[in-house]
């Protein structure tokens, strides 16, 4: 069903609603209500994803019949929008380190009726044996401090210190190179983190284009923004970028806060 159709199907819940201002695909509750049972949500129709989330599976461009791989892929949100965009073929292979995460997407892949996309439970210190320059694009939803969610969680800022930090900085760094190793010839590579620190945005950024052995070429994501999400609903990126990434300030875009960076490999 269109967003359109959605939109007046929601009007019974007697809840404000509104689209979202950037993504062509979200509505937005005014309040907080039990949407998980509605009649459209049990059916598949909806889900529930925030509108930053919905703006990073769309940039990413992915095409019916692609192999893609989805790093730290969690509950499976993006895998889910990923998945809709393919008209279920191809496939998406879906990776994590938490059974009960993976075991959640399973069940709201199932009722979306979403069928290319395989889950595999990983350990923390997998390796990319068999996966190597097999995908069209590989997305590496990293594992970082959350820093951009903390105005919908503010008690995670007090969990967090340096230490951590140093500690996810590290695991970020590895994704992204076992990563960019799983990227086939002429595939590309999304790297994405739920903050606006630089330790876990550019800065990794940086130092992957320094140690990366593959020849990569950074992508400019407001053509990116142009060339997908613009064509939707005629918005144009209102994002800061850094060189060619995009960052989501939470505090300017009233939505969670990402950094975003794509590259392509050189075929």
């Amino acid at each position: 069903k269109s967003r359109d159709e959605i939109y007046h199907l929601l009007k019974d819940i007697k809840v404000p609603l509104q689209l979202t201002k950037y993504s062509p695909l979200g509505i937005r509750l005014s309040k907080r209500f039990p949407i998980e049972g509605h009649k459209l949500f049990k059916r598949g129709f909806i889900e529930i994803q925030g509108e930053a989330s919905q703006l990073v599976s769309l940039l990413l461009d992915v095409k019916p019949g692609m192999q893609v791989a989805d790093i730290c892929s969690g509950a499976g949100g993006k895998s889910l929008i990923l998945a809709d965009i393919m008209k279920n073929k191809g496939r998406i292979l879906s990776l994590d380190t938490d059974k009960k995460r993976l075991s959640n997407a399973g069940l709201r892949l199932k009722r979306a009726g979403v069928h290319n996309v395989e889950r595999r439970l990983v350990k923390p210190n997998w390796d990319v044996k068999g996966l190597m320059d097999k995908f069209d694009l590989v997305l590496i939803d990293a594992p970082c401090s959350g820093i951009g969610t903390w105005s919908r969680s503010p008690d995670s800022k007090f969990s967090f210190n340096q230490k951590k930090l140093k500690d996810l900085v590290v695991i970020q760094s590895e994704l992204l190179l076992k990563g960019s190793m799983m990227v086939a010839p002429g595939g590309k590579l999304a790297y994405v983190v739920c903050s606006f620190l630089p330790e876990e945005g550019i800065d990794q950024i940086n130092k992957f284009k320094k140690e990366t052995k593959l020849d990569f070429s950074e992508i400019n994501l407001i053509k990116m923004w142009d060339d997908t999400i613009f064509l939707q609903n005629n918005v144009k990126c209102p994002f800061q970028t850094v060189n060619k990434s995009i960052t989501i300030n939470p505090a300017i875009h009233k939505t969670d806060g990402f950094f975003i960076s794509m590259f392509q490999r050189k075929r």
